[in-house]
């Protein structure tokens, strides 16, 4: 079975650079499991890793920021989508294949790809409602202001 290949967006590469700056390190130095530009591809890390990542972070580098940045990249929508592609394999911190995806795992990644669908869907919504004219009692037209984030958010019980 030949699995998808999922490539890097602007977000994850982001969150690359990101990760990168927080262990005080290049970009070019980062491990060949990590997609370092806009179209390479993305690979569901091994599990475990954490410790390995943090391992390479130097003097300059934050534990919290690191973890922060590693989190930020593993809930990127293309890796979540690497990991819930059929056919996934984990892979080192050197890029060699480790281990299939679990199908729980992968499970997992398309229910948290789904939800953001879902998220992204109802904000769309609540905004395009509050956009809307309101009508007055006078049968005048009324423009209602665009929402806040904080409106939108408590809309959305988030």
């Amino acid at each position: 079975m030949t699995t998808r290949t999922i490539h890097a967006d602007p977000k994850c590469i982001a969150a690359v650079h990101r990760l990168a700056e927080a262990l005080g390190i290049k970009i070019q130095d980062m491990p060949p499991a990590f997609p370092k530009a806009v179209g390479d591809p993305v690979r569901p890390l091994k599990i475990g890793v954490r410790e390995q990542v943090l391992a390479l972070m130097t003097d300059a580098g934050t534990r919290r920021g690191s973890l922060r940045a590693l989190r930020s990249y593993a809930l990127s929508l293309s890796y979540l989508m690497s990991v819930s592609a059929d056919g996934a394999v984990r892979v080192d911190l050197d890029g060699s294949e480790v281990e299939p995806v679990s199908p729980e795992h992968a499970a997992r990644a398309r229910g948290q790809i789904i939800e953001r669908r879902e998220r992204r869907e109802r904000l769309a919504n609540v905004r395009l409602r509050e956009a809307r004219p309101a009508p007055s009692s006078r049968g005048e037209v009324v423009v209602a202001c665009a929402p806040t984030n904080a409106d939108l958010r408590a809309s959305l019980g988030l």
